[in-house]
């Protein structure tokens, strides 16, 4: 049912590009149900733009942070049996995004999906470059003749079952790269 799914973003001092991506959530041809933001003891305002867009705020201290926690997180802050997990520097460049990244898991196809992330421009000049170089428009001539694979999983923008990620929750052990660890472990396993 389309009507559980839920958005779970991690945001620290992201007032700025907070409500650019809250504002294309809500031109989503299918609404999600809720939309939660993960606050990081933030200084900015974050909180309230979040508030003021419509999103329900938790708390997560800086002391409890790392990346795989706070994803782990959104099991208890969301309901639902999707949780699409959503970078805050990359905000939906379609109205259709939701639906596109949700339809074969309500179809009953996979129980996770990823896309493209395309970085708002300007907000933090190396993971704009990161982003750009791993999830680019196409391939190049050169990654194309080397095969090089450009679909890695990410946490960015994506959609997981409640259930995959109750039976797989995210490494909290990790400073970074928990997503991969994750995608990578469940291949081992036959889920994806």
């Amino acid at each position: 049912n389309m009507k559980t799914v839920r958005v779970f973003i991690r945001a620290k001092n992201e007032a700025k590009a907070l409500e650019k991506t809250l504002l294309e959530i809500k031109k989503q041809e299918m609404k999600p149900l809720e939309i939660v933001i993960l606050d990081n003891d933030s200084q900015d305002g974050t909180a309230e733009v979040a508030n003021r867009c419509g999103a329900k705020v938790e708390r997560f201290s800086d002391a409890e942070f790392t990346y795989g926690r706070a994803l782990n997180q959104s099991l208890k802050l969301t309901g639902g049996d999707i949780i699409v997990f959503l970078s805050v520097h990359s905000p939906p460049c379609s109205i259709q995004w939701l639906t596109e990244l949700v339809n074969p898991i309500a179809a009953g196809k996979t129980k996770v999906t990823f896309g493209r992330q395309v970085p708002i421009a300007g907000f933090n000049v190396y993971e704009e470059w990161f982003v750009l170089r791993n999830f680019p428009a196409k391939r190049s001539a050169f990654q194309e003749m080397l095969g090089l694979q450009l679909d890695t999983f990410s946490n960015g923008n994506a959609a997981v079952t409640r259930n995959l990620l109750e039976k797989y929750p995210f490494r909290e052990d990790l400073a970074f790269a928990e997503d991969i660890e994750w995608s990578e472990r469940l291949e081992k396993q036959g889920e994806v």
